[in-house]
């Protein structure tokens, strides 16, 4: 079946809005983010020019300076942008910025922290980073050490933040602590400006998605005023987990149009290359492999709109979010390593670039909640106990 064919029959599933806005960003990205230079630390170049789009607010209300679309509408944005351009250090950017800054800014900011960042942030003139994990705690918030003391109206906040996306580049920090009660465990969370004494960033050069702006973020005794806290006192495990649940069900839009530009890339190159006289189009080996990539993409389609739908409508999904984490992360790893070993050598050496995918898909095996805490959290909701 023809690859055009194909997608045409994917685009099934979505709504014309939906459809509007992958289309319309697929364009763009062809045309806006393929010849543009990507900085390995923070891809700001990058930044700047989605901004004409609105990808950094899409679901903000227009008052704000977000687009006032659905939650659905970026996810196909970031389909469509996926699959126009190699920039996937950028796209996860732009969704931790939106998942783990925007939205919670919006949804338990006072109206005084709107009205000094929160425009700033929807526009993308500002870049927002979240820090939430550390050296010694990932998934497990208890596991959390960075504190928030209180000294008059204000919080020294003291500790270190580890694999914070945007960091490099932020200028905002959405920063979670503990708070000095010794009686049981409280966390806060503070809205931090770039360039407070003691607030330190050190770039983490990774294997993949080149300018996320990954970061190790270090609070030394940094004094926050009172009326930086987002939300209520000792309330942001709460936040935390409806942030989380929301990235964790969306984040992998922009994977879904990597997988699709793989297939397209796996099947012009299996009908190019020729060995002994014959297209390797023809070996089963090479078709099956781009089938089964074909079937993972269509799965992994599925399972995003299905808990994008539900998110959308402000319904919990924790164990539909888990599902979809899990599959469309080693899915896009199993079609990277597919469409290398359909590429051969060509597909292992720099200079094609198609190695760039499977280094860039590593990441979504991680971030978000290890796969494996997925699986957990899966068996949790039907109701196994340990």
């Amino acid at each position: 079946m023809p690859i055009s064919v194909t997608l045409a029959a994917m685009d099934a599933i979505l709504t014309p809005a939906q459809q509007s806005a992958r289309d319309a960003a697929l364009a763009f990205a062809r045309h806006e983010l393929t010849n543009v230079a990507i900085d390995p630390v923070f891809d700001r170049a990058g930044w700047d020019t989605c901004r004409a789009i609105g990808a950094t607010g899409v679901t903000i209300p227009q008052e704000h300076g977000g687009g006032g679309q659905s939650l659905a509408e970026f996810v196909a944005m970031m389909e469509g942008l996926g699959h126009g351009c190699r920039r996937m250090g950028l796209l996860t950017a732009i969704c931790a910025h939106v998942f783990g800054v925007v939205e919670p800014l919006h949804a338990a900011g006072t109206e005084d922290q709107k009205t000094r960042y929160l425009r700033k942030l929807a526009t993308g003139e500002w870049v927002g980073a979240h820090g939430v994990t550390e050296p010694q705690a990932g998934s497990d918030l208890t596991g959390i050490t960075t504190t928030a003391v209180a000294d008059g109206d204000d919080w020294i906040i003291s500790g270190v933040k580890r694999y914070t996306t945007c960091g490099a580049g932020a200028d905002l920090h959405v920063v979670y602590a503990r708070m000095d009660d010794p009686d049981r465990f409280r966390l806060s969370c503070f809205l931090v400006e770039a360039g407070a004494t003691g607030l330190t960033v050190r770039q983490l050069p990774a294997a993949g998605l080149a300018g996320s702006g990954l970061s190790e973020v270090t609070y030394d005794a940094v004094r926050v005023p009172g009326c930086n806290m987002l939300g209520r006192p000792g309330a942001a495990a709460m936040l935390f987990q409806g942030s989380i649940e929301r990235e964790r069900a969306c984040i992998f839009g922009a994977s879904l149009g990597a997988m699709e530009r793989e297939i397209e890339l796996a099947v012009t190159y299996a009908n190019d290359r020729h060995v002994g006289g014959k297209a390797i189009a023809g070996h089963q080996a090479v078709s099956h492999r781009i089938a089964d990539m074909k079937v993972r993409l269509d799965a992994a389609r599925l399972l995003l709109y299905r808990v994008t739908a539900l998110k959308a409508a402000g319904r919990r999904a924790p164990m539909e979010a888990a599902v979809a984490k899990l599959f469309i992360s080693d899915a896009f790893v199993a079609n990277s390593l597919d469409l290398i070993r359909i590429h051969g050598g060509n597909g292992f050496v720099t200079e094609g670039g198609v190695e760039g995918y499977l280094r860039d898909s590593l990441g979504g095996i991680i971030f978000s909640g290890t796969n494996d805490i997925q699986r957990n959290i899966i068996a949790g909701c039907l109701g196994l106990r340990g």
